[in-house]
């Protein structure tokens, strides 16, 4: 869900409104945690009201190119298994 939200920050030019955050990602209360968390670690910054702009910081895109490269390593590992499972499931026949 971080790297879904920063995600959609960047899209958005680097900042939107915490409503609009919360109107695009469902459940709301998930949503709402996953921002508070970000902001503790200094990922984005703002204030949680309606119309308040969130915008990500320096490090929040640091950490969103970190999410991506772990979020593509694990699409790599998983398209590898499968790949060994088919090659096996073909041996085995």
């Amino acid at each position: 869900m971080e790297l879904k939200i920063l995600d959609y920050l960047i899209e958005h030019g680097g900042h939107t409104s915490y409503g609009d955050i919360l109107n695009t990602f469902s459940p709301i209360l998930e949503t709402a945690g996953f921002l508070r968390t970000l902001k503790k670690g200094n990922f984005i910054t703002g204030d949680f009201k309606s119309f308040s702009n969130v915008s990500i910081t320096l490090e929040g895109r640091a950490y969103h190119l970190s999410l991506q490269q772990q979020a593509h390593q694990r699409a790599a590992e998983i398209n590898e298994n499968r790949a060994i499972q088919k090659q096996n499931y073909r041996f085995n026949k």
